[in-house]
Order: C-alpha cells, then sequence, then structure tokens
C-alpha cells in the first residue's frame, strides 16, 4: 500500500537466535491482573521496557536481570490491552514471542497483550474476537517559492493519511483480516495555491467539507477513494487451515534452512489486483508415527508481485525427531490469462534443502535447480515449457538455467 510518508527504522539485531520473549498473567484476588514480561538476553548490559503504559520512551521502566534473561512485572486492571516493546541496550526491540502484534507506525511491530484472553478471561477468550486497529497522520504543510528577488507562497494545505483495520475471528476457527484505507490525500494545496485558491475560499471549503463529507474532503481527487487494501479470509480445522488472499496481502512465508524460500513481503498483488489461496496440512495429519510432516500449496496470481501473473509454490517438510529434517519446494509462474495459464510457463524453481545433527556437528545443505523458460533474449533464441510438449522437447526442458547449492558445518558452542 503506498504510504504518504516514509519513515526510516534502523535495527541493529544482535545474537539473534538468541533472543528469546514471553509473557505471563496471573489473576489476583482483587480482581486485577499481575502480567510478567521476560526478555531473554542475559548478555545484554541493559534493558528497559517502553510501551502505552509508559508513555513509551519518555516513562521506560527497567527490568530485573536474571540468570535466563530480564523481567518486569506491573499489576494492571482487568480487560486492559497493552502495546509495548524492549529496549535493549539502546535499541528497540520487538518481543518476537508476544502473544500478538500490531503496527506501530513506523514499518515494525509493537507486542499486544490482552489480559483478559491470557489470563481465560470468560468470553473474551472462548467466543469470536474482533479486534479494530487504526494507524492515522494529520500533517499540514506550506511551500514556498524564492527566487533571487523574493520569497512567496506557493501553496498550503492539510493533510490526512488514515487506514482501519480489523482481525481476529470472524466465528470460531474463522480467521478474518482486512484493511481499508479511508484517507490518502496526496498534497497540501486545499487551503491555499497560488493563482488558483486564495485563503479564504480554501477555509470556507475546508469547514463546510468537514461538517457535510469530511472522508471524500481528505481523499482529495477521483484516484484517492477509500479502498480495500489488505483483505484475509480463512478456516481453520485439524485436518486442513484454509486462508485465502486480495490485493496487498501478504502471501505466508517460508524458509528452508538459511534460504527465504517465499518472502514475507510477498505481496498477492501491488497493482490492486491479484489474490491466492494457501492450503495448509492440518495438526491431525501432521504425525506419521516418528515422521512429522509439514505441507502447504498455494495457487495464486502473484507470480510477479503485481497481481497479473498465475503462479503456484508448494513444499513438504519431513522431520524425524531433531536429528534429519528434509524440505521440498516447488515454485512456478504460468501465463498471464487463463487460456494461456499453462501454455507458456515462465518459470519453474526446485528447492531441496537437509538439516542434519551428527553429535556437536550440525549440516545444513541447500541445493536448487532453475528452469527459464518463454523468455527471449533478443536473438531469437527463446525456450517454451508447457505442461504438454512434444517428445523432441521435453529433453531439452530438462536442462536447467541455474543451479545453486550450499552447504554449511557448524558446531554448538560450549555454554
Amino acid at each position: 500500500m503506498k504510504k504518504l510518508f516514509a519513515f526510516i527504522s534502523v535495527f541493529l539485531i544482535l545474537s539473534a537466535a538468541n533472543l528469546f520473549a514471553d509473557v505471563s498473567v496471573k489473576k489476583l484476588s482483587d480482581g486485577n491482573v499481575e502480567v510478567t514480561f521476560f526478555y531473554g538476553n542475559p548478555r545484554a548490559s541493559e534493558v528497559v521496557i517502553a510501551g502505552d503504559f509508559t508513555n513509551w520512551q519518555n516513562g521506560a521502566l527497567p527490568m530485573t536481570k536474571t540468570d535466563k534473561g530480564w523481567t518486569f512485572t506491573k499489576t494492571f486492571p482487568a480487560g486492559t490491552t497493552i502495546k509495548y516493546k524492549f529496549i535493549s541496550d539502546g535499541n528497540w526491540t520487538t518481543d518476537l514471542k508476544a502473544p500478538d502484534f500490531v503496527d506501530d507506525g513506523f514499518g515494525g511491530n509493537n507486542g499486544l497483550v490482552d489480559v483478559d484472553a491470557l489470563a481465560g478471561g470468560g468470553a473474551v477468550a472462548s467466543g469470536p474476537k474482533i479486534k479494530f486497529l487504526t494507524w492515522s497522520m494529520l500533517g499540514y504543510q506550506m511551500k514556498w517559492n524564492k527566487t533571487a528577488d523574493e520569497t512567496d507562497l506557493d501553496s498550503a494545505g492539510i493533510n490526512l493519511t488514515s487506514y482501519m483495520k480489523v482481525t481476529g475471528d470472524a466465528l470460531p476457527n474463522v480467521p478474518i483480516y482486512f484493511e481499508i484505507a479511508v484517507a490518502e490525500k496526496k498534497d497540501f494545496c486545499n487551503l491555499y495555491k497560488k493563482g488558483e485558491l486564495d485563503w479564504s475560499d480554501g477555509f470556507a471549503n475546508f469547514f463546510t467539507d468537514l461538517i457535510f463529507d469530511p472522508v471524500a474532503y481528505f481523499n482529495g481527487n477521483e484516484e484517492n477513494k477509500t479502498y480495500l487494501g489488505h483483505f484475509k479470509f480463512g478456516l481453520s480445522s485439524n485436518y486442513v487451515n484454509w486462508t485465502t488472499g486480495y490485493k496487498y496481502a501478504k502471501l505466508p512465508p517460508h524458509q528452508i534452512n538459511d534460504w527465504i524460500t517465499v518472502d514475507k513481503e510477498w505481496e498477492a498483488g501491488y497493482l490492486a489486483v491479484g489474490g491466492y489461496n494457501y492450503f495448509e496440512l492440518g495438526s491431525a495429519l501432521q504425525q506419521i508415527g516418528p515422521l512429522s510432516i509439514k505441507a502447504a500449496v498455494a495457487p495464486n496470481r502473484a507470480a510477479d508481485r503485481a497481481g497479473t501473473q498465475y503462479g503456484m509454490f508448494a513444499w513438504v517438510n519431513a522431520s524425524i525427531g531433531p536429528e534429519a529434517t528434509f524440505d521440498f519446494q516447488y515454485n512456478g509462474a504460468y501465463g498471464k490469462s487463463f487460456e494461456t495459464i499453462f501454455d507458456e510457463i515462465m518459470e519453474t524453481d526446485l528447492i531441496v534443502g537437509y538439516k542434519g545433527i551428527f553429535a556437536p556437528v550440525t549440516a545444513k545443505a541447500n541445493y536448487l535447480v532453475n528452469f527459464y523458460g518463454s523468455t527471449d533474449n533478443g536473438k531469437g533464441n527463446k525456450k517454451y515449457y508447457a505442461m504438454w510438449m512434444d517428445a523432441e522437447d521435453i529433453f531439452a526442458s530438462l536442462i536447467p538455467d541455474t543451479i545453486t547449492s550450499n552447504l554449511t558445518l557448524y558446531t554448538k558452542k560450549r555454554q
């Protein structure tokens, strides 16, 4: 989704594998709830917690160091919802194991704690749970033109950017998430524009529309109407979990060892089209004797990220205890219309991963075979891949364009 304001956040991530956090709650006899936050990085020299209950950084509170990390305990009234982050040695750090998350407005997430839900607060924990969130910014700007002889005002205006988000379970086992762009005004010339709009007319228009049609006013023009941004809907069960996404909704990510094979920022369609279905194996089917299996398949129209090209990715992860894990993934990018979806396969990726533990040594290996098809190099050479091909084309199609592999060996550090 386009943003009118860009925020640049720099995060320093140190020893990410060793950072663990947790939140626990305890009901008290007086009806309040005691909440304990835990940040598991004992190597940090100073950690404070900041949140909406501390006025964020201005009132950040010190955490207490233990052998395993840092803790902070505070009593809150029942029904409280807490937004928070840790500040470890001066670095803002999201609690990666927070019960829930909410957009912090700067490109990251704050931890979110619903104390009633964690404490088992009756209907709050058992019934459908919907959360309403918003991110809004109101700004004022004046633009000046400077010449060698004078400086004069070119424009002035008020700008509103506002997004409303709803997330949670619409019904039991029916998760839903959607985001509405309420206002995305692109300019600051609605109060004054040199040679076009004077101050009196600008303020008259502002106060009139603020009373009669404020949302339309802050959208500014026909191109910036209120619209549906992210949309996700699904159904959860013990056998299959299904999610469908549309427009700016992110595809579920996947990683094989150290390779990110489906990026967490991959959108269903940044051109406000596209979508996907995602089917994941449920918990009742994930254990076959000593073998643990996880699998998913995702037919989509997001292969080009713009939402105009059909595609599919599917992966299977199988492990036998912690000692051996195998992962296989298929990625395919197909045609751009339903008539030609399988006539020319634009790209195929086959990815294999393995992780094994041999006493003090851990081995990780990845292997990628990549085929590019239906591409013209400008010299008349073009290869085609299709679901159905003549016999002489099959052999040619099996010659990969790219082969990539890596092997990593490391030993566990002595504590």
